[in-house]
């Protein structure tokens, strides 16, 4: 499906490209990154469950799902990031 190929092709490409934008791939820029797109991913879930017509409405940044779901969602993209980080290897200049 469309979703898996943005989880395992678009999304580590993307980071890929921050990394080269920022000149370096470590485990704290890719934090950032991830930070960036879990925020963005909270503010975009209310737009992103009214596809499914089952589902519960998440209310801003997923509140509705529970409160821990905002703060969960950020960190969790952060340690994604932060694996990316980690284990990208930065073409040479």
């Amino acid at each position: 499906t469309l979703r898996m190929v943005m989880m395992i092709a678009v999304f580590p490409i993307a980071y890929a490209l921050v990394f080269t934008q920022v000149g370096r791939a470590e485990a704290v820029v890719g934090a950032i990154a991830g930070a960036v797109h879990g925020l963005l991913a909270a503010l975009l879930l209310p737009l992103a469950a009214r596809r499914c017509s089952s589902a519960v409405a998440p209310g801003f940044m997923g509140w509705n799902l529970g409160r821990l779901t905002p703060i969960a969602l950020i960190f969790v993209h952060a340690v994604y990031g932060a694996a990316l980080g980690y284990v990208y290897v930065a073409p040479p200049a």
